[in-house]
């Protein structure tokens, strides 16, 4: 399997149920000088699901974060988030845009004084007008919602145990696919971290949990 058979989005196979793009790439360039960071990057991303985002070192996980956001421009291509074309944000419409999302910088950390809830109900209280029984009863309800999540990860632990699909950075383009997809796809490096010795251990685990 290359890179040529994948469909729109970058997915190895079709992921959207009928569901809306609530993150669509298309033909999107990064680049710093004359570094390419990525190029002709397509990548879908559907409500209501969680997303785990790994690659190599220097594959720009942390860059195609940035851009996605808004704090890097890409020099080429469309990011359209929940519907709305990034490059047209301005004014009520980019404040409407941030009051729907968020964001975890890797170095980052939760409030250590206050639970996960509590963590998550912040920017809840402060963007909402909502009574504290609905915000708690809103803290975490990813299937309910429709909440969608894209992290960067290593732990392939929690790959297996959180993600519904997983998206690789490989040749400054990214392959989007379910595990089992993944394992089966022909790329060197998707197939030493997968099957890799912690990759095969994150399996077992699984496996194991979800026999027991």
């Amino acid at each position: 399997m290359t890179t040529e058979t994948l469909l729109e989005g970058g997915q190895i196979a079709d992921h959207s149920d009928g569901r809306e793009a609530v993150l669509k790439l298309r033909g999107v360039r990064t680049q710093f000088g004359s570094q390419v960071v990525h190029n002709h990057l397509d990548f879908d991303m559907f409500r209501g699901e969680i997303v785990g985002l790994v690659g190599g070192s220097g594959t720009g996980k942390s860059v195609l974060l940035r851009t996605i956001i808004g704090l890097n421009q890409a020099r080429r291509g469309k990011i359209e988030v929940l519907g709305i074309d990034t490059r047209s944000l301005h004014g009520k419409t980019e404040r409407d845009l941030q009051s729907r999302t968020g964001v975890q910088f890797q170095d980052g950390a939760l409030f250590s004084s206050l639970t996960v809830a509590e963590n998550i109900i912040v920017p809840i209280r402060e963007h909402a007008a909502l009574d504290e029984e609905m915000m708690r009863a809103i803290a975490a309800l990813r299937q309910n919602l429709g909440l969608s999540v894209l992290m960067v990860t290593h732990d392939l632990d929690s790959l297996y145990a959180v993600c519904d699909r997983v998206a690789v950075l490989l040749d400054k383009r990214v392959v989007a696919g379910t595990i089992d997809e993944l394992l089966a796809y022909d790329h060197p490096w998707v197939q030493e971290y997968f099957r890799g010795p912690r990759g095969r251990a994150a399996a077992r685990q699984e496996s194991n949990g979800s026999n027991g």
